[in-house]
């Protein structure tokens, strides 16, 4: 039996399903390596639960203080280190709450690690930034064109997937290098994931900064594989499965779709749970949008990373191109 959790701002959705031993799983390197546990963002931990109700300790790190967003995932390494942004801080704490360090950084959401347990990336404001583990320095930092929320994807190559309010999803190398980005209808905030292929799988449209009904699928390289619109304002995080079927929310619907896009079936107010097969593969024709030291993630920073709107010659926009094919 496994659990798999989709969730949509502060929504999360529940599904069971017994799945055959064969079927895949990702690696999972780290206990819980980013937002939802891993790249899958199943939000299965091969754990064994508490036995009890009984409170541990509590860590307070702010919540929504002067309209900051509150934090929202928390990632733990092997050696039990839990890492978590806040409006104010990242911290490190020992496996009993206790604090390892923190460092002033604003507004850091969705801690995500590496495989090599050496480096952290955070979101915020407008910014992927790349911070030491042990000590939380920052390493390097790519700005980008708008906010920046709930926190990046690793993908299994090591890849960065970070979402913005801009409306580009963008894949960042681990040395801080764009590698491309990918433009879409609206504004962006969920994480991407990816499944055994590397292909990635996002929604998009935010209540707040702008709507796109669109859940999208790309190949490694950023080229369009197919899109589906839900006909709703937000798409949230798709949840794959080991068989590949993608479980998202698009508020007030649950969809499931088939790995090549088409319509398994969705449940909600005014639907019937039908197999019914609705997909599109055209792309939008999307064009280029013209030391414990407090760290404003709006500004610039002098080891920073350029991010430069023309790409240079190993990053490329993707924002238009033909379908690829569906493996």
């Amino acid at each position: 039996m496994r659990l798999f959790a989709v969730s949509l701002g502060s929504i999360t959705l529940s599904l069971f399903f017994v799945l055959p031993v064969s079927a895949w799983e990702p690696e999972n390197v780290h206990p819980w390596q980013m937002f939802h546990g891993n790249y899958n963002h199943t939000g299965y931990a091969d754990v064994k639960g508490p036995r009890d109700g009984t409170l541990k300790w509590k860590f307070k790190a702010a919540s929504g203080e002067e309209g900051t967003p509150p934090p929202n995932s928390v990632a733990i390494g092997t050696d039990g280190t839990i890492f978590l942004g806040s409006p104010k801080k990242v911290y490190a704490l020992k496996p009993n709450g206790k604090v390892k360090w923190s460092k002033k950084y604003s507004s850091a959401q969705g801690p995500a690690l590496s495989a090599d347990g050496k480096t952290i990336y955070v979101a915020g404001n407008n910014a992927l930034l790349a911070l030491r583990a042990k000590n939380g320095e920052r390493k390097w930092k790519v700005r980008m064109g708008d906010s920046t929320l709930f926190g990046p994807t690793i993908g299994p190559d090591g890849t960065i997937y970070q979402a913005s309010w801009d409306g580009y999803l963008y894949a960042v190398s681990p040395k801080g290098k764009r590698k491309w980005r990918y433009q879409t209808a609206g504004a962006l905030s969920y994480p991407a994931s990816i499944n055994e292929n590397g292909n990635i799988f996002f929604g998009g449209g935010d209540a707040h900064a702008g709507p796109d009904s669109y859940i999208y699928s790309l190949t490694p390289k950023g080229k369009l594989r197919w899109k589906y619109d839900t006909e709703s304002t937000r798409v949230g995080s798709p949840s794959v499965s080991p068989d590949g079927v993608l479980y998202f929310p698009s508020a007030p619907t649950l969809f499931a779709l088939n790995p090549n896009g088409t319509l398994a079936w969705k449940m909600g107010p005014a639907t019937s749970g039908t197999d019914e097969e609705e997909t599109q593969s055209e792309d939008p024709g999307e064009s280029p949008i013209g030391e414990d030291d407090e760290e404003d993630l709006d500004g610039p920073g002098d080891d920073e990373v350029p991010s430069e709107e023309t790409p240079s010659e190993d990053e490329e926009d993707t924002g238009g191109g033909e379908e690829t094919d569906d493996s």
